[in-house]
């Protein structure tokens, strides 16, 4: 008899998510379908700062001493002192320009306001309001069951991460401000390696081979950045598009965090915890 008086409410809010996700879904295929309709004017720092983060900075440093001590981390480096940043602003920026052309996502400089305000649409300011390049030590681990225990290897090595400080708003927003945001491109050695158990005493350890990041590659992280950086923004966008929308049209909040699939680019929604 509980069940009873409870199901016309429970019904209710079942019908109340259902609408929900039919309306979600129906918005991020509309606008996965017409990104054309989105512009972005994208403005750059004049310069990527350069990074040694394999020593750690002591404590209690004053302005000289710490100047001092990133310049001998920077001229100890094992990548960054071999990298013009300049060049590698300029390749970047022509990527992250060709990556938003490739999602028919009009792009914009800085000197083009006048007409990224005249195109229509849906219009964003992304602003990289600080970018870095970054060598420092990562974290590598793996783990195999052996009879019913799991076993564990941790050990670390080298990385180079691209780090963007990124302000993304919408022009003439009225719902919210400008979002502050994090994100980083790591290129790192790769470890092919397993555990292996000796058939006489049943011990296990852990074999692997390091294959090193080397200068040379260095220049992937101008794509791979590019690449990675552009979905984060779009990703970013779209979520507001439809949180915007979802509230403008029905008052009901999103069920899904949208994500761009970077194999197949297609969206993919994720419940939100």
């Amino acid at each position: 008899m509980r069940f009873l008086r409870l199901f016309p409410v429970l019904f209710f809010i079942a019908l109340l998510f259902i609408s929900a996700c039919s309306s979600e879904m129906r918005l991020a295929r509309n606008i996965q379908h017409d990104m054309q309709q989105i512009s972005v004017l994208c403005e750059f720092p004049d310069h990527i700062i350069l990074t040694n983060s394999l020593i750690e900075t002591p404590d209690n440093l004053n302005d000289e001493e710490q100047r001092a001590f990133f310049d001998t981390a920077y001229k100890y480096s094992k990548y960054v002192q071999y990298i013009d940043d300049t060049i590698f602003l300029r390749k970047f920026r022509e990527n992250i320009k060709q990556e938003f052309e490739n999602y028919d996502v009009h792009y914009y400089r800085k000197d083009q306001f006048n007409e990224f305000i005249s195109s229509g649409g849906v219009l964003y300011l992304v602003n990289f309001k600080q970018l870095e390049l970054e060598e420092r030590w990562e974290a590598f681990h793996d783990e195999e069951r052996f009879n019913d225990v799991i076993l564990e290897e941790d050990f670390w090595i080298m990385g180079l991460s691209h780090n963007a400080w990124i302000d993304v708003a919408k022009i003439n927003d009225t719902v919210e401000i400008q979002r502050q945001l994090y994100t980083e491109s790591i290129l790192k050695d790769e470890v092919d390696g397993m555990f292996f158990q000796n058939q006489w005493s049943g011990e296990v350890h852990y074999q692997y081979r390091l294959d090193s990041l080397k200068v040379s590659d260095i220049g992937e992280l101008e794509l791979q950045s590019a690449e990675d950086f552009l979905i984060f923004i779009l990703n970013t966008i779209i979520n507001k598009e439809i949180r915007d929308r979802l509230d403008y049209s029905e008052g009901i909040e999103p069920i899904n965090e949208w994500k761009i699939s970077p194999n197949s680019g297609r969206l993919l929604p994720e419940i939100l915890r």
